[in-house]
C-alpha cells in the first residue's frame, strides 16, 4: 500500500509514484481529489496530472486494472460554512466529471463516478443520519464512513469484475 494522507494529484505523482518497487499487482486504487479541491487545483491541471499519473502506472502496470474512488462529499462537510460547501463543492464535482471524461480514454480504468451522499448512506444501509457519525472532526471521514465507502467501492468492483480470483483481468466498462 502506498499512499499519504493529504495529498494532492501532484504530490502523488512526485513523491509516491518514485517510491513504488513492486514489478506486480492485481489492481490500483486510487483516491484522490478532496486535497486538490481544497488547493483549488484547476479542472484543467487536475486533467493532466490525472492522465500523467494512469499513463506512469500502466506503463509500470500494464495488465493491472486502475479503479479510481468516488470523490468524497464536500458539499455535506459539517464543519465547513455554507459558502464553503458550496464552492469546495463545486469543484471537486468538476473533478469528478473531469475524471469520469479521463478514464473513458484508457482501457482497463474505471472511476466509481457517483456523487456520494450521507442520506443515501443512510437509506442504504438503515443507519440514522447523523453528520457526526460520518465526519469524525467535521471534515475527515470516521472509522464507519470508511468502511461503507469500502462497501460501496468494493460492490461497485465487483459489478465490474475488475479481477477473478487468480489476478487476470476481467472488467468490462
Amino acid at each position: 500500500v502506498y499512499g499519504k494522507s493529504g495529498y494532492t494529484a501532484q504530490q502523488v505523482l512526485k513523491h509516491i509514484l518514485p517510491t513504488i518497487t513492486e514489478t506486480q499487482t492485481d489492481l490500483i486504487v486510487i483516491g484522490l481529489g478532496a486535497n486538490d479541491a481544497f488547493k483549488l487545483n484547476h479542472p484543467v491541471r487536475w486533467n493532466r496530472q490525472i492522465r500523467s499519473l494512469i499513463e506512469q502506472l500502466r506503463n509500470k502496470f500494464p495488465q493491472a486494472p486502475i479503479a479510481f474512488i468516488s470523490v468524497p462529499p464536500i458539499k455535506e462537510f459539517p464543519s465547513f460554512t455554507s459558502l464553503l460547501r458550496l464552492t469546495i463543492g463545486n469543484l471537486i464535482e468538476l473533478l469528478g466529471a473531469e475524471l469520469r471524461l479521463i478514464v473513458n480514454d484508457y482501457p482497463h480504468v474505471f472511476y466509481r463516478g457517483h456523487n456520494l451522499t450521507v442520506k443515501e448512506w443512510c437509506d442504504r444501509f438503515g443507519i440514522e443520519n447523523n453528520p457526526a457519525i460520518f465526519f469524525s472532526d467535521g471534515v475527515h471521514p470516521t472509522a464507519l464512513t470508511y468502511q461503507l465507502w469500502a462497501q460501496d467501492f468494493a460492490q461497485y468492483l465487483i459489478e465490474k469484475r475488475c479481477i477473478n480470483p487468480v489476478g487476470d483481468f476481467k472488467g468490462k466498462q
